[in-house]
């Protein structure tokens, strides 16, 4: 039995590249059951229907026609005289040769040319040989001996006379029936199926997807996860599925091999709940090129120095302007500041220029203090990211909040201090700013980058090209937002299976990838002592612990929400459809979300049932 599965069209995969495209199409291109893929009346939802398509549309342009005489041979008289040398695969599912264990040589000859004749004949002992082979040597217990006296030439023994009922299956044990003994040889112990003897003494019962029946047998419906996740400790994720729903079980439309459309929808909700638990510190580039250009058009002379509304000043007022938001949406508690540059005879490399303060205390005087820090920063040196990252860590080190985030802005490449020797001994978030034309987040001639020291704390590295463009990038680091709401397979048991894939980019605590990851399965190293900062763990995240990804349905789509509450900082619906084909799947829908620049995941799982047609079994 191939489950199912479609094996009118023999699938090849010449390269990853190839089977990766068809795979996309697959999941990407919109399918309706009336006007098939993408309106091209294509209504087939199995592979015939989209390995079809995409040759069709010509998505593969150096794609080649298979030749049927060699791939799907059938002894026809189109392909009867095809070298069976060169026949890479033959079709036995078809009225002209016929089943070898239907026993209908006679019958099937009716009508055949010569040709056919000899190449069915091959076909038959080809097949034949196959069995015999697997008997022999793939079996562990006794086997019928194939004495049969039909057709030896064809059947070798396999057949007692004309029809099915005379072909001799290739066990024998416990088939001691005596009903009809002459026809059935020991399978049947009386009339009606129920005294048939089967193959498998033990034979499991089919206890799910017969007869129309919408029980998921052995799926636990009481099973339930959290709903509502930490982001960071002033605010939390929830996420309300409405469908899928646990223990579901889906039928696929008649004649599409079992495939079928499910839909997913819900909503996502971050929400304040009321505790600023979140230290933020500005990490600020001073070198001499800040002050290099003027006259940028976002700020005045904000640091008093008489060089008006340059790459500083421009800095500053959005790091002033960042700490009235989170002020005001009550996510950040603490926040501090240090500006570095490269060591000049009266500039050291990094200074701490406010340590950790309060800014939820609304004292003028304090206010002013945190602000004319700020003010007080003047630029000079050359640019040193090792100097601000370790500055910055002898601040976050002071902190006694359980989340850190620090914005680390820079106008150019580290020409001073290489690379961080380490980061901070507490848990800290770095999103780096790549701030003005010609600095970006990677380089390769510089001992280390924005975007290194984003990715080795799990954070974010940004490119603002427009310098005025940084007061709006600052407030959308530390805004509330969804960063994305998806939906995949983690695990399955299906007729069609894709392959698993790690969790995208997953490292554990001590940045060590699933590859490495794979001697320590089910040990600390993949456990919860060293998950990442969202809580995935390796063994959930690795394919070679038992976790990772099986069919990844993308980005679900976000619609408006009317979740009306007044802690709710940002809410939305969404909603998707996916094809899944036929057996158990547990569907995980995951939303991660951003506040203050601390990032959290709610991951909710599902087991669903999908079902062939109950026509086509």
């Amino acid at each position: 039995t191939t489950g199912a599965v479609d094996t009118a069209m023999l699938i090849l995969k010449p390269d990853k590249a190839t089977f990766d495209t068809v795979v996309d199409e697959f999941y990407n291109v919109p399918y309706d059951p009336v006007t098939g893929w993408d309106n091209t009346d294509n209504t087939d939802l199995g592979p015939g229907g989209i390995l079809k398509y995409v040759f069709d549309n010509e998505l593969m342009p150096d794609a080649i026609e298979l030749d049927r005489c060699i791939y799907s041979n059938n002894a026809d008289d189109t392909c009867n005289t095809a070298p069976y040398d060169e026949i890479v695969g033959y079709n036995l599912s078809n009225d002209i040769c016929g089943q070898p264990w239907m026993c209908t040589y006679d019958l099937d000859q009716q009508g055949w040319s010569d040709e056919t004749i000899m190449m069915c004949d091959t076909f038959l002992k080809h097949w034949v040989n196959l069995r015999t082979d697997f008997a022999q040597n793939s079996l562990n217990q006794a086997v019928t001996e194939t004495n049969g006296d039909y057709h030896v030439e064809i059947y070798h023994g396999l057949c007692n006379g004309q029809g099915p009922v005379n072909y001799i299956p290739v066990l024998t044990d416990d088939q001691n029936g005596d009903y009809h003994v002459e026809i059935y040889h020991g399978l049947c112990n009386g009339q009606g199926p129920v005294n048939y003897i089967p193959v498998l003494t033990d034979v499991p019962e089919l206890l799910n997807c017969v007869e129309g029946s919408t029980v998921f047998n052995g799926c636990d419906g009481t099973f339930t996860t959290d709903t509502v996740s930490p982001v960071g400790q002033g605010a939390e994720v929830s996420l309300n599925i409405e469908f899928p729903q646990q223990c579901d079980v889906f039928y696929a439309p008649p004649g599409v091999n079992g495939a079928t459309v499910i839909d997913f929808s819900g909503t996502a909700e971050i929400r304040t709940n009321g505790i600023a638990d979140t230290s933020m510190v500005f990490v600020i580039d001073r070198s001499g090129s800040t002050c290099d250009v003027h006259s940028l058009g976002c700020a005045g002379d904000e640091n008093s120095d008489s060089q008006n509304d340059d790459i500083l000043d421009c800095e500053i007022l959005a790091i002033l302007g960042l700490i009235d938001k989170v002020r005001e949406d009550g996510t950040v508690s603490h926040v501090g500041l240090v500006s570095f540059s490269s060591a000049l005879l009266t500039v050291s490399p990094a200074t701490i220029e406010l340590p950790l303060t309060d800014i939820n205390i609304m004292d003028s005087n304090l206010v002013h203090a945190i602000e004319n820090s700020i003010r007080a920063i003047d630029c000079g040196g050359a640019t040193n990211y090792a100097a601000g990252v370790e500055k910055a860590c002898e601040v976050i080190d002071s902190s006694t909040t359980e989340d850190n985030v620090v914005v680390f802005i820079s106008d150019g490449l580290p020409t001073r201090g290489g690379a961080p020797a380490n980061f901070c001994n507490k848990k800290s978030i770095f999103h780096t700013v790549a701030l003005g034309p010609g600095t970006s987040c990677e380089s390769a001639d510089t001992p280390t980058s924005l975007g290194e020291i984003a990715s080795s704390t799990e954070g974010t590295c940004q490119e603002v090209q427009n310098v005025p463009d940084i007061r709006l990038l600052l407030k959308k680091i530390a805004a509330t937002k969804f960063t994305s709401i998806s939906a995949s397979t983690h695990a399955t048991e299906s007729s069609v299976n894709f392959g698993c894939n790690d969790v995208d980019g997953y490292t554990n605590s001590l940045n060590i990838p699933c590859a490495q990851l794979e001697d320590y399965c089910g040990d600390w190293l993949a456990g919860p002592d060293f998950a990442d900062y969202l809580g995935r763990t390796g063994d959930d995240a690795c394919c070679a612990c038992g976790g990772g990804v099986f069919n990844d349905y993308g980005e679900l789509d976000q619609f408006g929400s009317d979740i009306a509450n007044p802690n709710t900082l940002i809410a939305t619906r969404y909603e998707h459809t996916a094809i899944v084909h036929p057996g158990e799947h547990t569907i995980c829908t995951q939303v991660t979300g951003l506040s203050a620049g601390v990032p959290g995941i709610n991951i909710q799982c599902k087991q669903i049932l999908v079902c062939n047609h109950p026509d086509d079994f």
